[in-house]
């Protein structure tokens, strides 16, 4: 008991310097929120958008597919120390289109059993009701800049998500199959839909010479589903480079028969 007395200043100074640790980590985070969230006023300017918070922050594409999906399934769901949630997201009108950034983060354990935070933003912009349809690209070359056979698995990128049926196709357990794209496209471009002969249409030759003609700038996979196109990405909100992303889309859109703008 007299050793355990003795202790007590060591112990209650070691207890301070965590104390003291976690403060100023937590104070660098609020200064890096600060920092990203004027960054995002200062985007939004210009777009006469709005900057939303908390409750007003979701995705409007959230319910479709919710924030991190495939890092909060099978046993990955016991990695989750906070569960995911949208906190910031910017709207404007580009055109005539509306559209939304939203930002998601999660708080998960890793291998090393520390906790990190990591973060997502998804690109919603409001359109006609089209058909199903997830739109991919295909990589040329593997990690060591060896060609790839263009139908392999491995040459699709996300082959897990845009082989996976969307919300509204899984709901009615409608078919979902990989689309025909025209060459050259088809060389770069994947795709998969449950409605085969719609899917030509929007996967026409201008839409998709569109897509060959920015594919530096196209995200990684690309979703029609229930009034939306969207895509998600790794990653905070990047003013410099999700208006690219976003004009892409646009695009797109611009090129496929029977889309038009909406509101949400």
């Amino acid at each position: 008991m007299e050793y355990l007395l003795d202790m007590w200043p060591l112990l209650l100074g070691l207890a301070a310097i965590g104390f003291g640790g976690q403060y100023l980590v937590n104070r660098k985070d609020r200064q890096k929120d600060a920092a990203h969230l004027a960054a995002l006023r200062e985007m939004a300017a210009p777009l006469n958008g709005a900057v939303l918070t908390h409750g007003q922050a979701d995705a409007w594409s959230a319910e479709l597919w919710p924030p991190f999906e495939m890092k909060t399934r099978g046993a990955r769901r016991w990695t989750v120390r906070r569960k995911p949630r949208f906190e910031v997201a910017v709207e404007f009108t580009r055109g005539p289109w509306r559209v939304r950034l939203s930002e998601a983060s999660i708080r998960q354990r890793s291998a090393s059993r520390r906790v990190h935070t990591h973060y997502e933003h998804r690109i919603d912009i409001a359109t006609a009701d089209l058909p199903p349809l997830k739109v991919a690209e295909r990589r040329d070359t593997d990690w060591m800049g060896k060609p790839l056979d263009p139908n392999s698995e491995v040459a699709l990128l996300g082959a897990p998500i845009i082989k996976e049926p969307p919300a509204t196709v899984a709901q009615r357990q409608g078919h979902w199959v990989q689309a025909a794209i025209s060459a050259p496209a088809n060389q770069q471009l994947a795709a998969f839909t449950c409605d085969p002969a719609s899917a030509a249409r929007m996967l026409n030759a201008h839409s998709t010479a569109w897509l060959l003609d920015r594919m530096y700038a196209m995200p990684r996979i690309l979703t029609f589903e229930s009034g939306l196109l969207y895509t998600t990405a790794p990653g905070r909100i990047d003013p410099a480079r999700v208006m690219p992303a976003v004009d892409t889309m646009l695009g797109l859109l611009d090129c496929v028969p029977a889309s038009a703008p909406a509101h949400r």
